[in-house]
């Protein structure tokens, strides 16, 4: 058996090679861009009650004097499911996350032989741009020939420059674990290469100030701590501490863009979710297979030594069901078999199992502890069904409109009780936005527009489950931390819901009381590249 010193001194060398191979960057001569340009900043994870809370006492004034003079928008609508890279698609495209060929952080691939299950996490994030529809161009492919950069995106297609603080990010996340302790102590790699927190997104601002000298065209930059934090953590004192943090992070950055090169750089400040703290771990697989005798599995939750992936046919033979985890508060279940096709509500409400046994797999879900909502598509009548243990209704759809009826019980989203929606849940079809506008301040805002878009398409999932309050779906699932302690995944107000904050050079400040995230990127999209923005923005 090798020494300690020796074995320490071997991780040493290997944690320095991925470090290497995980940040390294490529310095091939690309031209600045000329004309506008656009730097944003993403901070992952951003609780919006938290965010308003610091504002309030004064805590992040870089942020404070940004709002004076910028669109604020105090209610941006994420992405659905709520995910890291997934949600950043439409703030590149200015289209719904969902019309982009992906279905979040993980999903199952029906139609595939091989790599069934298309996880992003891990070394295989590079497939996530690999698997992007190749229409609509994302902004760093309709930047053309000039330069544009990234640090700590996946989702970033086109782009010139991408920096990933691979090593770095893994070493602050785990921070406190014991064998990133034994390594902290080793000579040049502890000092150089192990980084908490806030060391961490001071380097990421190192590296973004770097790239702002060959003048990008369009650069992204995520601040990734407050998610990470909030996953092992929960939000305690310190999750606020990082977003001081970040706030100064990012008046570094400003001091840089107030100069004369940077005169046309338009500024956004965004997020891709919100959090939840957590305390009960849900193993859904475990809780079906007691309950029903359903064959299921839930796969890895990262793939760490390859950038392929390998599920394969012959893996799936013995199982029916295979259950696939976004951000642990939400869930796709996949029907497996020789139908690839999606199931339809008449199917899965009367489920045969090959132990003899039919159920209906939805009330199931939904008497499952810990679980909150159940999705699932009505092929028939081309309507997405929502599921509570208290209630069922049901979303129905044209171009502009969407129809909300409650068939059974009470309101699964509880529209029904509330005083702006009353008269037209059961009622028939409203426009798109009226019901954005009305639902606004709901438990689920703007779920009709998400839940429909999602699950209508062929490979969301044959069902959707969210997690009740307190609970996550991810039980002894994450190799390093066993248990999580916070999430995202669902679209509670609290998770859907985040601030954007928008400085465009000789535009007025202005105040927006909610934004969907891709009508957000077509104002990016107006900016940069001179198309007519004309959404309209619904003010206080």
């Amino acid at each position: 058996m090798k020494p300690l010193g020796a074995w320490f001194a071997s991780v040493g060398i290997i944690a320095a090679t991925w470090w290497l191979l995980m940040e390294a960057r490529s310095f091939l001569p690309v031209p600045a861009a000329e004309g506008n340009t656009l730097t944003i900043v993403l901070i992952d994870g951003m609780s919006s009650s938290i965010f308003n809370d610091e504002l309030r006492l004064g805590k992040l004034p870089v942020l404070s004097q940004l709002i004076k003079k910028s669109l604020y928008v105090e209610n941006g609508i994420s992405a659905f499911p709520t995910m890291t890279g997934y949600g950043f698609y439409p703030f590149i495209t200015g289209i719904d996350a969902s019309e982009s060929g992906i279905y979040g952080l993980r999903w199952f691939d029906k139609e595939r032989n091989k790599g069934q299950l298309r996880n992003y996490v891990g070394r295989t994030n590079v497939q996530m741009n690999h698997d992007l529809h190749p229409e609509p161009k994302t902004f760093f492919e309709l930047a053309g020939a000039d330069y544009t950069a990234s640090v700590n995106t996946y989702m970033n297609r086109g782009v010139k420059e991408s920096v990933k603080t691979g090593f770095a990010h893994t070493t602050a996340k785990y921070e406190g674990k014991t064998w990133l302790t034994y390594l902290s102590k080793l000579p040049w790699v502890g000092r150089n290469w192990i980084k908490n927190h806030f060391q961490h997104e001071t380097a990421v601002t190192d590296i973004a100030l770097e790239q702002l000298k060959k003048k990008p065209k369009i650069q992204w930059i995520t601040y990734a701590s407050p998610d990470a934090y909030n996953h092992i953590n929960g939000t305690h004192d310190h999750y606020r501490l990082l977003l001081r943090h970040i706030d100064y992070e990012i008046g570094r950055l400003l001091a840089v863009l107030s100069t004369k090169p940077h005169k046309r750089r338009a500024f956004a400040v965004i997020s891709d979710h919100g959090i939840r703290d957590v305390n009960q771990n849900l193993d859904l697989c475990l809780q079906l297979q007691k309950s029903t005798g359903l064959s299921i599995d839930r796969g890895k939750s990262a793939i760490l030594y390859s950038t392929d992936m390998t599920t394969t046919q012959a893996d799936l033979k013995d199982l029916e069901a295979y259950l696939v985890i976004n951000g642990n508060l939400s869930a796709y279940i996949y029907m497996l078999g020789e139908n690839k096709e999606k199931l339809g509500a008449a199917q899965l409400e009367k489920l045969p199992l090959k132990n003899g046994r039919t159920i209906n797999l939805p009330s199931t879900l939904v008497n499952t502890e810990g679980i909150e909502l159940c999705l699932y598509w009505d092929q028939k009548n081309k309507e997405v069904v929502v599921l509570h243990k208290r209630g069922k209704s049901r979303i129905a759809a044209t171009d502009t409109t969407f129809k909300y009826t409650v068939v059974e019980g009470e309101d699964p989203l509880g529209y029904q009780k509330d005083g702006s929606m009353d008269d037209m849940v059961n009622q028939g079809h409203y426009p798109k936005d009226m019901w954005l506008q009305n639902s606004i301040a709901s438990k689920y805002p703007d779920a009709l527009f998400r839940f429909y878009n999602l699950m209508s398409k062929e490979k969301s999932g044959d069902l959707l489950v969210t997690a009740a309050e307190g609970y996550d779906l991810a039980k002894d699932y994450e190799a390093v931390v066993s248990n999580y302690k916070g999430g995202h995944g669902d679209a509670g107000s609290d998770i859907i819901l985040v601030p954007y904050i928008y400085y465009e050079p000789n535009k007025p400040a202005s105040r927006a009381t909610f934004m969907r995230a891709e009508q957000l990127g077509i104002k990016f999209k107006a900016y940069l590249f001179g198309k007519k923005d004309q959404l309209p923005m619904i003010s206080r």
